[in-house]
């Protein structure tokens, strides 16, 4: 039995992915990992096989270099999805250059939307690029350019589904590769990945090859129901990948009705709100109260919700070194309702990343340690606590449990008790063996503050507990042969090695953890142990 796992640099309850280009030194890599970033994530809506493939081997190489025998990293693949953007722009219609070097054109009357692939925009038509085989369906009224500043109205779709009539609600500007939604329109046949994605895989999934596991995770964009999901699932095993994780992608309208809300969060390993698109599917004014509602959904689930688009934008500016008063408010707010975790995408990609990560990471540290003393995470975990238990019980009255079901239900109440206990005592850590993660799933309902230090021999679970509230994964190398005769107290021993090896050791005085397991060990959601664990006791006990 080894630990594999020697070190964590995760400083706070809330984790941090951030966004890194094809070249990102293995020094700016490290000083993210060193600020508390746990995951890498890779936009494939700007992946260029050609131009970026030998840095992007590279870039791979150094993030999993940095994993072998210290923290578990992840890298999460984030697939552009149904996307839409403006095609080629006739530069004999366009206007002059602006600031940026785009050339626009305007538009106050009807005109033709095509997806002709071999069309470019005009005064008389606008082309689109759009996912392979898409062709406009009915259902959506408005079409919204350039992240939702210029809308107009749909009055017919024509042409087998290639071709839109627009009425521009008052002037329409648009420039090449400008972002194109259609809220509600029924986009039909399109491919789950287009053909930019499909070299991306190639790229990323058979022809990389380095020395060492990638740690992969999959974000899906532009998910409507949860059958979206089931045909990027599908995708991936064609390329061999096994036990697939998921990330969903709220961002379009039809993904926030209730009913494919909640079946989206039960197919889904994990949530990604990505505001943006979100803002101009719906509207701007709506998202606050969106976003809560899926952080609540999501966390009632024990589904991990992460928070994307414009965290700490402003800190794009190479001489911005604080973010702006919204910002910081919009951070605050997040950490109050539970998230688990903040996803820097644009303003990341830039020559320092590690400076936005540690601006990042300073705010939560603070927010988060105020938060705590106020006693805001117990008023939040006591309603959920209590309709927990009132659930049990009405569940075992009713006399109708299955095994399964009564397993789960004891894994939930071990679960709670961990928390508690652990965060009464002021522990240094819940220390849960898990085989695929469902006792942390259970902890993450309710709001935990104490660092849960998961231990798995599963690479596949270490990557998804990345994604769940104040969990360092640990990966432990063990036959199976040996966890048959693993017991409580093997368990004391494994995690008073596991708080040396991870310096949680004070210098003073004694310090205590909560350990969780199954028996058999082997058994997926079926904890039914809890020990309490003097770290610096006596290993021979």
């Amino acid at each position: 039995m080894k630990l594999v796992t020697s070190s964590s640099h995760r400083k706070s309850l809330a984790s941090v992915t951030v966004t890194i280009l094809p070249g990102t030194s293995k020094r700016a890599l490290r000083a993210c990992v060193e600020k508390g970033a746990t995951i890498f994530r890779i936009n494939l809506s700007h992946f260029d096989k050609n131009k970026d493939k030998r840095k992007w081997h590279g870039t791979i190489q150094d993030i999993v270099n940095l994993s072998n025998g210290g923290p578990v990293l992840g890298v999460m693949l984030d697939t552009g999805g149904p996307e839409f953007r403006v095609n080629k722009v006739s530069l004999d219609d366009a206007g002059s250059p602006d600031d940026q070097g785009h050339r626009w054109i305007e538009y106050d009357r009807e005109v033709d939307v095509t997806l002709d692939p071999g069309a470019q925009t005009t005064r008389k038509t606008i082309a689109l690029r759009a996912p392979t085989e898409a062709a406009f369906g009915e259902g959506g009224d408005l079409i919204r350019f350039c992240d939702g500043e210029y809308e107009a109205r749909i009055l017919h779709v024509a042409n087998n589904g290639k071709t839109i009539r627009i009425q521009p609600s008052g002037i329409v500007r648009v420039r090449k590769n400008a972002k194109v939604n259609l809220p509600r329109t029924n986009i039909e046949n399109a491919l789950v990945i287009d053909e930019l994605e499909r070299q991306a895989f190639e790229f990323f999934l058979r022809e990389l090859k380095v020395k060492g596991a990638v740690p992969y995770l999959f974000a899906q964009s532009f998910v409507k129901q949860a059958r979206d999901l089931d045909k990027l699932d599908g995708a991936l095993e064609t390329y061999g990948v096994k036990e697939r994780i998921i990330i969903a992608k709220v961002e379009t309208a039809e993904a926030v009705d209730e009913e494919n809300l909640e079946s989206i969060i039960e197919r889904a390993s994990a949530i990604m709100i990505a505001r943006g698109d979100l803002a101009t599917e719906t509207s701007r004014i709506e998202v606050p109260q969106l976003q809560r509602r899926i952080i609540t959904a999501a966390k009632s689930a024990g589904k991990p919700v992460l928070l994307a688009t414009q965290v700490y934008n402003s800190l794009k500016g190479a001489d911005v070194r604080q973010c702006t008063r919204p910002e910081a408010e919009d951070v605050r707010s997040a950490l109050e309702w539970g998230v688990d975790g903040f996803v820097l995408t644009e303003e990341a990609v830039v020559k320092d990343p590690q400076r936005v990560v540690g601006a990042l990471m300073s705010q939560i540290l603070l927010d988060e340690a105020q938060i705590r003393s106020s006693g805001h995470y117990e008023d939040l975990r006591e309603p959920v606590r209590v309709s927990s238990h009132d659930q049990y019980r009405e569940e075992v009255a009713a006399g109708e449990l299955t095994i399964e079901r009564m397993r789960h239900l004891g894994t939930r109440d071990f679960a709670i008790a961990a928390v508690y206990r652990a965060n009464a005592i002021g522990a240094t850590g819940i220390f849960p063996f898990t085989e695929h993660a469902t006792t942390v799933s259970a902890m993450s309902r309710f709001y935990p503050e104490t660092p849960i230090y998961a231990i798995t021999r599963h690479e596949r679970t270490a990557r998804l507990l990345l994604l769940y509230r104040c969990t360092h994964p640990i990966l432990l190398k063990v036959a199976e042969k040996e966890l048959q005769r693993f017991d409580a107290r093997d368990l004391k021993k494994l995690v008073r090695k596991l708080a040396r090896q991870l310096d949680l050791l004070p210098d003073q005085g004694s310090s205590y953890g909560f350990a969780t397991l199954a028996h058999p060990p082997l058994s997926p959601g079926g904890t039914d142990t809890l020990l309490r664990v003097r770290l610096d006791g006596d290993e021979r006990l």
